[in-house]
């Protein structure tokens, strides 16, 4: 009888999200291809557009109609092509329908809210009122938005918190695109596990991530050394690393340990302002580089990550074959 109360539970836990996302599906499909007889008098006004004659009022509703159609198609074969994904990797919850049905919903809105805005006359109120619609759907998406917004527009004598005026300087997102080898299917995914910036994947247990992903710890492994490199020497940085085949923070921490390594380091942690006023000699150069170096290797989520790495390297050289079936020779970790 337990058992039965659990697998009756179980099925219910697939069932409500899958419903959902047929329901969503459903509704569509009603408005591409204008199902629209008596269905639900809710959506009456909106499937209209499809079925309009002529006329300027009509005819801004078919536009609309339209752009919101081409909207939920193309998500919707995104959403088809995640949801396949995830039964190839043994890997569909009830979570992948409800976020499937998320990215669907997020994606209608924003071309209906994008729809008015760009149809908005190129001057007088209907600029005004296009930014509205702009700033009033990114309120939604961002609850703290428009409360910032309004703080701006008060009075200075009123004593109330305000942003930083260079906080868009402060502010930055390296996103998940930036890493090798994850594609937006991937980045999908992390995103369940609120991993949705190069930040939140540098700090991650990849142990915890190959277990509640079907991805190889190895390629989990590689995302978060290049994830940890990324947020510490920013874009231009990552960038000019990656052009010296520095690849991760592997590589990184590998090169600072030799003052060889250093050298190649420089142009990476020294600039104009890092080395003072007037010439440096070459050892005072080489200090600065140590303790830059080890100012980054110390840090914790690296020495985490790190240790997790020496872990792993000694599980699979226990697991390597003795030297003596390898033809003398050891396979490298």
């Amino acid at each position: 009888m337990a058992g039965a109360k659990a697998w009756a539970a179980e099925i219910a836990t697939y069932v409500l999200p899958t419903l959902i996302f047929v329901l969503m599906s459903a509704s569509g499909f009603a408005l591409v291809i204008g199902y629209d007889q008596e269905w639900l008098s809710a959506t009456k006004i909106l499937l209209r557009g499809l079925h309009a004659e002529q006329g300027d009022e009509l005819d801004y509703s078919t536009a609309t109609a339209l752009v919101i159609g081409a909207g939920f198609v193309g998500a919707y074969v995104w959403s088809i092509q995640y949801l396949i994904l995830r039964i190839a990797n043994f890997d569909l919850s009830p979570l992948s329908f409800l976020r499937t049905t998320l990215h669907i919903l997020v994606t209608v809105f924003a071309a209906w809210v994008l729809r008015h805005v760009v149809a908005a006359p190129d001057f007088g109120e209907g600029i005004v009122l296009g930014v509205l619609l702009g700033i009033a759907f990114l309120s939604g998406l961002y609850p703290s938005l428009g409360l910032n917004v309004l703080i701006d527009r008060l009075p200075n004598w009123l004593k109330i918190k305000r942003e930083v005026a260079n906080r868009n300087d402060i502010g930055r997102s390296f996103p998940l695109d930036l890493i090798d080898g994850i594609d937006p299917s991937i980045k999908f995914r992390l995103n369940q596990f609120e991993i949705v910036d190069a930040q939140n994947l540098a700090t991650a247990n990849p142990i915890a991530l190959y277990v509640e992903t079907p991805y190889d710890l190895l390629a989990i492994f590689d995302w978060i050394a290049q994830a940890q490199l990324l947020i510490e020497l920013g874009p231009d940085g990552y960038l000019d690393a990656r052009q010296r085949r520095i690849r991760d923070i592997f590589a990184f921490l590998e090169l600072g340990r030799t003052e060889v390594g250093r050298s190649i380091l420089h142009p990476l942690l020294t600039d104009n302002s890092s080395v003072g006023e007037g010439p440096l000699d070459a050892k005072s150069i080489d200090n600065i580089l140590q303790a830059k170096h080890s100012s980054i290797a110390n840090k914790l989520h690296v020495r985490n990550f790190n240790n997790w790495r020496k872990i792993v390297s000694e599980i699979l050289t226990l697991r390597a074959p003795p030297q003596s079936q390898t033809n003398g020779l050891v396979e490298p970790i």
